[in-house]
C-alpha cells in the first residue's frame, strides 16, 4: 500500500477482502475506518454482502481497460475507439482528409537474406522504436505496419497544420534513424508525404476484417515512396503537400512517372533549411 495515501488520516483498522474474478485472477478491495473500536461484526457482514457486486463492477472495468489497451496497441487509438463503439461491419468506412505518410526501411530484403530471423526482428523493432514515437509525438497516428513499412496519417485542425506536423515528424524520424545503430547496424529509410483523402474503416472477408486506409491518395503516397529508392532521396513530398507548406519549405525535383498513374507528377524535397543528407539509393 502507498503509505502517503493513509498518512495522518487517523485510520484505526483496515479490512481487506479478495475479489476473485471469473478468469481465476484475484484482486482486492480495502476498507478503512477511523472509529476507535474499528469494524464490528455487522460492518464486516455488510461489506461481505456487497463484495460480489463490487467484484463484478471491478472486473468489467478491468476488462474494458484491457480491451482498450490491446486494441490501442494493435490497431491504434482512433480505430480502437471506433471498434469499441461498434463500428465493426465490413464496408463500414468514413472519409477523412489528412496528411499521409509512408515510411519504408531500406535494404530490408538484403537484411532478411543475410541475417537470422531473430536478428531481422530485432532490427525491425529497433526501426519501429525510432519511427513510431516521432509520428505520435507530432500528433500522427500509425494505421498499419506493412512488413518493414509504416503507414500513418495526420489529421489535425487544418491542412497546413497537418502537413507541418507530418513534415516535422518525418524529419525527426530520419534523424533518429541516423543517430541509431542497434548493435552496430545502420538503419536507413525513405519517406513519402502527401495530403489527400482516404477511406478509413473495415475491409476484408466476412469473418476476418482489417482496419485500414484505402484510396487513390494512399496509392499515390505509396508510389511516391518508391521514388525514394530510385533517386536516393530520403524524403519526398507530393505537389499538393508542398503547396500546403509555408513558402520556401520545399524545392521541386521534377516530374516523375509513377506506376499506375497516367501522367508524370511533380515531386518535391524539403528546402535547404530542412534538407536532409542524401543517401545512396538502396533497393528494398
Amino acid at each position: 500500500m502507498d503509505s502517503d495515501l493513509f498518512r495522518d488520516r487517523g485510520l484505526v483498522e483496515f479490512y481487506v477482502v479478495p475479489l476473485r474474478n471469473t478468469d481465476g485472477t484475484v484482486s482486492a478491495a480495502c476498507f478503512a475506518t477511523t472509529r476507535a473500536q474499528g469494524f464490528v461484526g455487522s460492518d464486516r457482514a455488510a461489506i461481505d454482502r456487497v463484495v460480489p457486486a463490487l467484484r463484478n463492477a471491478c472486473e468489467l472495468r478491468t476488462l474494458r481497460r484491457i480491451e482498450l489497451t490491446l486494441l490501442d496497441t494493435y490497431i491504434g487509438a482512433s480505430p480502437a475507439r471506433r471498434v469499441l463503439a461498434g463500428r465493426v461491419r465490413r464496408g463500414q468506412v468514413e472519409k477523412l482528409e489528412a496528411a499521409l505518410m509512408l515510411c519504408d526501411l531500406r535494404g530490408f530484403t538484403e537484411l532478411s537474406n543475410r541475417l537470422s530471423a531473430e536478428r531481422v526482428l530485432e532490427l525491425l523493432n529497433a526501426y519501429f522504436d525510432e519511427v513510431v514515437p516521432a509520428i505520435t509525438r507530432a500528433g500522427g497516428e500509425v494505421i498499419k505496419f506493412m512488413g518493414d513499412a509504416v503507414l500513418a496519417f495526420f489529421e489535425l485542425k487544418d491542412a497546413a497544420t497537418s502537413c507541418g506536423a507530418a513534415l516535422a515528424s518525418a524529419c525527426e524520424a530520419l534523424e533518429r534513424l541516423r543517430c541509431s545503430s542497434p548493435r552496430g547496424a545502420r538503419l536507413h529509410a525513405g519517406i513519402a508525404l502527401h495530403y489527400g483523402q482516404a477511406a478509413y474503416g473495415n475491409i476484408g472477408a466476412s469473418q476476418r476484417l482489417d482496419f485500414t486506409l484505402i484510396g487513390p491518395d494512399v496509392n499515390l503516397v505509396s508510389r511516391i515512396q518508391g521514388v525514394c529508392s530510385a533517386t536516393g532521396q530520403r524524403l519526398i513530398l507530393s505537389e499538393r503537400f508542398a503547396r500546403l507548406l509555408d513558402s520556401g519549405y520545399s524545392a521541386p525535383i521534377g516530374r516523375h512517372k509513377l506506376r499506375g498513374f497516367p501522367e508524370p507528377v511533380m515531386l518535391y524535397v524539403p528546402s535547404s533549411r530542412l534538407l536532409l543528407p542524401k543517401s545512396a539509393a538502396e533497393s528494398s
